[in-house]
């Protein structure tokens, strides 16, 4: 599980969107020609929903999406925090990844 430190700035969250085949077997999602890119982010006390603007983290064939922390308040609590891409692409329906957690930890002072 990847960790941050609480009120973090600058700090890449990358999510890989990917499919999964009829044996089972994962693939990355092509996302080149996607129209929204957001990733939810759920604090782990408060419990709210924050939606973050995402971009691709190169030309979007590996499903790589990623938000950069740009505000104290992005990561304001510690504990678990539960993170979800969402993608649309074109006229397709909306995909949504698989929930992964980010850890917050508390600074020492």
């Amino acid at each position: 599980m990847e960790e941050v430190q609480i009120n973090s700035l600058g700090h890449t969250i990358e999510i890989t969107v990917q499919r999964t085949a009829a044996d089972g077997t994962r693939s990355a999602r092509d996302i080149s020609g996607q129209t929204a890119l957001k990733i939810f982010a759920k604090a782990p006390v408060s419990r709210t929903v924050q939606t973050w603007t995402a971009s691709l983290t190169s030309d979007g064939t590996d499903g790589k999406m990623e938000y950069v922390t740009t505000a104290t308040s992005d990561l304001n609590e510690s504990g678990v925090w539960k993170i979800q891409g969402n993608v649309t692409e074109g006229a397709s329906p909306i995909y949504d990844t698989e929930i992964g957690d980010l850890r917050v930890i508390d600074n020492l002072a």
